[in-house]
């Protein structure tokens, strides 16, 4: 299921790819064995001894407009396996010219990698809204390749926006810190006809993290900050029943968070 309806707006998840990385990598403090009652419940989040790790994006659409949250890890990076987030929302019914808004979650590279090609911005009528503390901390790595390439233009393109705490965005849509994986990470609540849906961003990268929330990835910027809110937002989302958007877990990434057998668990719609 690419799309989720909630009320009057539609939260459309956009792949860009999916590949296997080594567990390792992912999660360095953590034993492989610890994985085991997880390959079960999650055998879709597996490639043989490695994790897979879908890099999607999700538009939310309704009311004429189309924002975009995250623009994946781009074309680029690895030729062998180039991204698709383009083509992939050709195939939900959108043009790049259609976006009229670009939400990130935060700054690391497969989170920015679609804004600019050949110097061109990607979605030349977009506006990009950042959490000021996150914008402060990667506009200082300049240099970092895909920060020069990605991240410090979009100054030039006169159209960012650099917001600071909570921010309601649209009378639907609210974006809430949810800091450690970056400083000014920041996660989306989409609420509309009496339902809500969760645009987590990083705070989770394994559907094995709905239980396992003190389980470090090697990429937080402040471990023990990452697992307090991971432990916050997935207690919030079992207690509220709200629908769940991880780009990270299998494609589409949509579930919810529930207790089974005395854990957490990542139910996929």
């Amino acid at each position: 299921m690419a799309r989720i309806k909630v009320g009057d707006l539609d939260i459309v998840s956009i792949l860009d790819l999916e590949a296997p990385f080594p567990m390792a990598g992912v999660f360095p403090d953590v034993p492989a064995d610890a994985f085991a009652p997880y390959r079960p419940l999650y055998p879709n989040a597996f490639h043989e001894a490695d994790v897979k790790l879908g890099i999607s994006c999700f538009v939310i659409a309704g009311g004429g407009q189309a924002i975009l949250v995250d623009t994946g890890l781009g074309p680029n990076v690895n030729p062998a396996a180039p991204g698709k987030l383009v083509e992939s929302l050709r195939a939900e019914g959108f043009a790049a010219e259609d976006i009229g808004t670009v939400l990130f979650t935060h700054l690391h590279p497969d989170h920015v990698g679609w804004n600019f090609q050949d110097g061109m911005p990607t979605f030349p009528n977009a506006r990009y809204v950042v959490q000021q503390v996150d914008w402060d901390f990667f506009s200082t790595r300049k240099d970092e390749e895909v920060v020069q390439a990605q991240v410090l233009p979009l100054e030039k393109t006169g159209r960012l926006e650099l917001v600071s705490g909570e921010t309601q965005l649209t009378p639907q849509i609210t974006l809430v810190p949810t800091p450690g994986h970056t400083p000014g990470h920041q996660s989306v609540i989409v609420a509309s006809g009496g339902t809500r849906a969760f645009i987590a961003g990083d705070v989770g990268h394994h559907p094995a993290q709905a239980q396992e929330t003190a389980w470090r990835v090697g990429f937080d910027n402040d471990a023990a900050e990452a697992s307090a809110t991971r432990e916050r937002v997935m207690a919030q989302l079992e207690r509220d029943g709200d629908n769940a958007c991880f780009g990270h877990f299998p494609k589409p990434g949509f579930g919810v968070i529930v207790r089974e057998g005395g854990r957490r668990i990542f139910r996929a719609l």
